[in-house]
């Protein structure tokens, strides 16, 4: 059992370089097999660098709602049916168009622009959660 946590930890510490933990993380309080399965994860989804580096993600969620996501500044376009959503998910300000149409009234904008922000919430989720292991 000794040797295997031993071999578990040198996997680990030879992909901690590539894919160091993030700030406040536990090393000590961790599993060193899970922190070895996270950072073999990471290697194969190409390496934190390459996470790192990539400005621009783009994907369709299940076929019907696209999104657009400019991981450096926040801004994502997101479509679904005849809805565009423009906006900024840390500010959470932009603009909708239904059918091209730019939407003016307050209320309803607010409540287009939460339904953008909510679908690139759990639609990103699924895309980067295993970036977040």
């Amino acid at each position: 059992m000794l040797r295997l946590l031993l071999v578990f930890f040198c996997i680990g510490l030879a992909h901690a370089a590539d894919n160091p933990p993030a700030p406040g993380f536990n090393v000590a309080g961790s599993d060193p097999k899970a922190i070895a399965l996270a950072d073999e994860v990471m290697a194969a989804m190409g390496g934190r660098a390459n996470w790192d580096a990539t400005r621009y993600i783009t994907w369709r969620f299940f076929g019907f709602r696209l999104h657009v996501w400019d991981k450096w500044t926040g801004d994502i376009r997101f479509e679904q049916d005849d809805l565009t959503v423009l906006m900024n998910i840390h500010s959470k300000e932009g603009r909708a168009f239904v059918a091209e149409k730019e939407i003016s009234d307050p209320d309803t904008l607010a409540a287009k622009l939460d339904h953008g922000y909510r679908a690139w919430i759990n639609d990103s989720y699924w895309l980067v959660m295993p970036y977040k292991l």
